[in-house]
């Protein structure tokens, strides 16, 4: 795919902002690209066993998790101070699930390189 010239769209949550378990970021720009590399690492990975996601691909970042929801407000200025950024590389992670909270670990990486 190459290098993925990104820019910030708006922050957002799951499943809402009454309720926030998880802060997003989501993401704009070259967006094909991202949902190529995302249709690749899908076909990998059932390729190794791990079940179809049925849901759609949606290009966001994942900035925070808590336990238990939360009520989140967020500032009126959004995302407006992130710049935009290029991607260069991607990671593949490992997450555990603890009770302390989540650890991740790095267990590939790869340059976005044209082929």
């Amino acid at each position: 795919t190459g290098k993925i010239r990104l820019v910030p769209g708006h922050l957002g949550a799951f499943p809402n902002l009454r309720r926030a378990r998880v802060v997003f970021l989501e993401v704009g720009g070259e967006t094909e690209k991202l949902e190529k590399l995302a249709a690749l690492v899908e076909s990998a990975a059932v390729a190794a066993g791990v079940p179809k996601e049925d849901r759609p691909f949606h290009p966001h970042i994942t900035l925070a998790r808590t336990k238990s929801p939360e009520p989140l407000e967020i500032p009126p200025e959004g995302a407006a101070a992130i710049p935009a950024w290029t991607a260069e590389k991607a990671l593949l992670m490992q997450s555990d699930l603890k009770p302390s909270g989540p650890v991740y670990t790095k267990l590939h990486e790869w340059k976005l390189e044209k082929n």
